[in-house]
């Protein structure tokens, strides 16, 4: 009975000293929960919570022994009595209450990798909600490539050549213009490109070569002649009804892009894709334009032949916003702006030859700030492949680009003296585009 009323009184010490540590622990519950408004006990407690200090620690311990010895020396008692079978009790509440404390710093350390991954810190000092990444969610080497086929077609201001008149009257013009009218060509557009573990931002390049070009006659109509709108001196009644003429345009366009760009979620349905970066464009064009006259006077030339040259080189900075509009997880449709802004340089050079042996030559370079807009508008589908480690996405649209005062080549406005003027004519493209991208 001595042996029994020690350790009943043990069981009262460990009691007690359970009851103190349930108390501390329901009491920095309430103040992670903000029961208690001191703002100072409530990080202490939370932080004694995570961290018991080593004096609790060591009293628990040291309870926790004592109990489970008790328990075993009254589980080999063969003496069935009431109160030493209540002595087991306190063992299991222990280690329940063990397996709790567990349970709730393993519930603690859940919910800060939760808020660790929905709030973040700005470079400000301030905090906020974290936006969800659009990036393809796989486990890939962070490249990707991307290629474009399209089918284009140019229009440029100032490509009038010659003008159709149904009349011989040398004083009025009546009749319609000619110009030059380009083909649908194919071009392409590769871009390489990487995703940056720093923020979920992406650095990419892409290149985009096009080439096209136009071929045009025109002869004068029953009874009528043509007027040769480049020709200078502009001399209607120089041409006969056997008058002829022809132009030849070509266009080659080449241009280079480098863009830091983030893709991420305002909504469940909506992402968007700001970026910026720096363009490089490279815009020859040129022409051959002949007109022919058989039955000219002596005093008049018979054949006519003009040659124009424009270069054109300009790099600066890019803009642009991609919106995506998700329809399904997989199916998409997406719109996209561009604008830039370029140091230009124009190179620019004209010859005019007639069978009169009189060739009148100008070059008239310029340096000019050279706006341009681009703008897409298309359907993708994308999934992926190979147990989440790539990603292939398919998009179809249409895209138009504008350049202001892209056509700078020179015409005669004058004949004696010479005089000439700068077209000052735009210039654009339109199409369709099919591109396939694919993250390693």
């Amino acid at each position: 009975m001595v042996r029994l009323s020690l350790l009943l009184r043990d069981r009262k010490e460990i009691n007690a000293t359970l009851i103190e540590e349930k108390n501390r622990l329901d009491f920095e519950d309430f103040s992670a929960a903000g029961i208690y408004s001191d703002t100072s006990k409530k990080k202490s407690s939370i932080d004694k919570w995570i961290f018991p200090s080593r004096s609790v620690t060591v009293i628990f311990l040291r309870s926790l022994i004592s109990l489970c010895t008790a328990t075993t020396i009254l589980a080999q008692d063969s003496a069935p009595n009431e109160e030493i079978a209540m002595l087991k009790i306190p063992s299991h509440d222990s280690c329940s209450e063990n397996g709790t404390r567990n349970s709730r710093k393993n519930h603690i350390a859940i919910l800060e990798q939760q808020m660790q991954e929905v709030f973040t810190d700005t470079s400000l000092g301030d905090f906020g909600a974290k936006a969800a990444s659009a990036r393809p969610q796989i486990q890939s080497n962070r490249l990707f490539v991307k290629t474009d086929g399209f089918l284009w077609k140019a229009f440029i201001g100032g490509s009038d050549y010659a003008a159709t008149d149904s009349t011989t009257n040398t004083a009025i013009l009546s009749g319609n213009t000619k110009r030059a009218d380009f083909r649908w060509r194919w071009g392409f557009r590769a871009e390489l490109g990487y995703r940056l573990p720093h923020d979920h931002w992406d650095i990419a390049a892409n290149y985009t070569w096009f080439h096209d070009k136009s071929d045009r006659t025109v002869a004068a109509p029953s009874g009528g002649t043509i007027a040769p709108l480049l020709y200078t001196p502009f001399i209607l009644s120089a041409f006969s009804a056997d008058a002829s003429g022809s132009i030849r345009w070509h266009l080659h366009y080449q241009n280079f892009d480098l863009e830091l760009r983030k893709d991420y979620f305002l909504s469940s349905h909506f992402s968007v894709s700001p970026f910026f970066g720096m363009r490089n464009t490279w815009l020859n064009q040129g022409y051959r334009v002949r007109y022919n006259n058989p039955n000219a006077s002596i005093d008049n030339p018979r054949t006519i032949e003009i040659l124009s040259k424009q270069d054109f080189w300009g790099i600066g900075p890019l803009v642009g916003l991609n919106t995506n509009w998700h329809i399904t997880n997989q199916w998409w449709i997406f719109g996209s702006f561009i604008s830039s802004l370029l140091a230009s340089d124009y190179d620019i050079y004209s010859d005019q030859l007639n069978d009169l042996e009189t060739e009148n030559s100008v070059k008239a370079n310029a340096k000019r700030m050279s706006p341009n807009v681009q703008g897409a508008l298309g359907l993708g589908w994308h999934m992926n492949l190979n147990r989440q480690r790539n990603h292939i996405a398919v998009r179809l649209s249409y895209e138009a680009q504008y350049w202001w005062k892209q056509n700078l080549m020179i015409q005669y406005t004058n004949a004696s003296p010479y005089r000439v003027a700068r077209n000052g004519e735009d210039l654009g493209f339109h199409g369709f585009n099919l591109d396939m991208l694919f993250d390693f």
